[in-house]
């Protein structure tokens, strides 16, 4: 994607984060609170990094997550649904992190689910983000509007998330989605005393949560 449709690194910095700084300093520095980069840089595996030039290697997963394949954020509202949704990212060995972590090119590929998300959606499989992919997520093919439904339904990046407020880009917690067909909308994060986290729909919510967790190299977790 970079730089050949995404040019300016600057659209991928927020503001409001804690560390907000210019791309070079937070990725090719790694003046960035992301495990992953520090993990990566000590392995060797950016050999380039304090270059002064960013590159598309050093680009990890602060402030945004992204998250590449199509799932309903409404599907992922209920207590039922985030469940079973960590146990097909986090649970060993068939999870979606340790997929990634032995094959980094399952990423290019739909996602295989060990257990169904909730009885009312019993298929196992998640397709990768594409144009045209809202199509295998509409349920009503008699009505027209229903791609863009389905389109306004996937949540595609957001602002990090965590369970404390440094977490956050933007307090007193929340974060702005960009959702498929384009649109962002600012998301409350809402505690709630009951786990998992229901009190907004998807990201922003214990599924996001769970993806925090994925997404910052922490496999071994309590339940969102």
């Amino acid at each position: 994607m970079y730089p050949e449709y995404l040019n300016d690194l600057n659209v991928l910095v927020c503001p409001s984060a804690a560390f907000a700084d210019t791309p070079e300093k937070i990725w090719d520095q790694g003046n960035n609170p992301s495990t992953n980069w520090k993990e990566a840089f000590e392995a060797g595996h950016l050999p380039f990094a304090n270059n002064g030039t960013v590159e598309p290697c050093e680009v990890y997963d602060h402030p945004y997550i992204y998250f590449g394949w199509a799932l309903s954020s409404t599907l992922l509202s209920t207590a039922e649904a985030i469940e079973n949704f960590d146990v097909n990212v986090m649970e060993e060995p068939n999870g979606l992190i340790h997929q990634l972590e032995a094959d980094p090119r399952r990423a290019y590929e739909d996602w295989t689910l060990t257990v169904p998300l909730t009885a009312a959606f019993p298929s196992l499989t998640v397709y990768r983000l594409r144009e045209g992919i809202e199509r295998f997520l509409i349920t009503d093919i008699n009505n027209p509007a229903a791609a863009n439904q389905a389109q306004s339904d996937v949540a595609v990046m957001w602002d990090a998330i965590g369970e404390e407020a440094s977490h956050f880009n933007h307090v007193p917690g929340g974060s702005n989605v960009l959702f498929m067909d384009g649109h962002v909308e600012f998301i409350r994060f809402v505690p709630t005393s009951a786990e998992p986290n229901t009190g907004n729909k998807f990201p922003v919510n214990g599924g996001g949560l769970v993806v925090h967790e994925a997404t910052h190299g922490g496999h071994e977790h309590e339940q969102p």
